[in-house]
């Protein structure tokens, strides 16, 4: 879509992002997914993929209060979605829309906050 658009004429062809206002109740994944796949519009599509980051930046900071500098924590050893694998254990650094975590095993992981949990053992 993009390489169409610009073939057209140069970067400034692309038309800037527009806004939209929230929907008014959420909906279904395959809903979700149908209207992204049937979006031919590149500043709709960029509206949709500013909504979707804000909506997960918001859900990170919620949980990233959940872990406060110093929190015991187990945070999948791979951080990605969805989470798989060994859990490991370590002590929060820094919180925030990424936490930073000081591992057991002296390394540092950097991830999601939606990731980790808190640890059963202080």
């Amino acid at each position: 879509m993009v390489g169409q658009m610009l073939a057209r004429g140069p970067e400034e062809a692309i038309p800037p992002p527009a806004a939209l206002r929230p929907a008014r109740t959420p909906a279904s994944p395959a809903e979700a997914m149908q209207a992204v796949r049937a979006t031919s519009d590149f500043a709709l599509l960029q509206v949709l993929a500013r909504s979707i980051g804000r909506r997960i930046e918001a859900v990170e900071i919620a949980a990233s209060a959940e872990f406060p500098e110093g929190a015991r924590v187990t945070v999948p050893a791979n951080p990605a979605f969805p989470p798989s694998g060994e859990r490991l254990a370590g002590t929060v650094e820094v919180t925030g829309t990424t936490l930073r975590v000081l591992l057991d095993n002296g390394e540092t992981w950097s991830g999601p906050p939606s990731l980790a949990r808190l640890s059963r053992h202080a």
